[in-house]
């Protein structure tokens, strides 16, 4: 990677253990500084031409495979953000000889972006937690056990469709019943009729006398 004449990637602090840090590297006029990005990655899934974790199901596991991801994405957002701010050097690189400078200006950059995730993060926890205390001042939340709470409108609103579903059902269930019944009527009058027609048709037989 490089920026206005200035050569960026990324290096690990140990490459021969089995975890280690992961540093950004700037070379600018043959001095060379480094900055950590907090990052710790396994050796083993370091790609050292890509300078980025590589992922393989058949070789790692899934939750260092999701690691590793998460660790790129982190590390694309900060070699973004610390390009963006070298770009701005035009020709202050070429007139940059101390290496104390060079590492001040890197560490300072680093430090921006790391300010700017934490407010990012208090940020949102202050959204969740303001969700959160609207929904329990509106009592939408219970406090014993967190979970969403339905509002009495929408409660409502579900238990009128339950009573519709449950009519619709009841009604359906009514006239399968009258259905049934009117076959079992159909059914006792044609036996009825069958059996009249049968009485009808059997001679009676006089009484023996004694």
């Amino acid at each position: 990677m490089v920026e206005n004449n200035v050569k960026c990637s990324y290096i690990l602090q140990y490459p021969k253990r089995e975890e280690s840090l992961v540093f950004f590297s700037v070379r600018c006029n043959g001095m060379t500084t480094k900055v950590s990005t907090k990052q710790v990655v396994k050796t083993e899934m370091w790609d050292k031409k890509k300078h980025i974790c590589y992922t393989s199901k058949e070789k790692f596991k899934d939750r260092d495979n999701r690691a590793a991801s998460k660790t790129n994405t982190f590390l694309k957002k900060f070699n973004d953000f610390m390009l963006d701010k070298i770009s701005y050097w035009n020709d202050y690189n070429k007139r940059l000889t101390d290496k104390d400078e060079l590492t001040r200006s890197i560490k300072r950059y680093a430090n921006w972006f790391f300010d700017g995730e934490l407010k990012a993060m208090d940020k949102q926890e202050t959204k969740a937690t303001e969700w959160m205390l609207s929904n329990i001042n509106s009592d939408r939340l219970d406090t014993h056990t967190g979970r969403y709470v339905a509002t009495e409108r929408r409660m409502l609103k579900q238990q009128s469709f339950t009573v519709y579903n449950l009519s619709w059902k009841i009604a359906i269930l009514q006239i399968r019943l009258r259905h049934s019944l009117h076959k079992i009527l159909e059914q006792s009058l044609w036996i009825g009729g069958i059996a009249r027609r049968i009485t009808q048709k059997i001679p009676s037989t006089p009484l023996m006398k004694s």
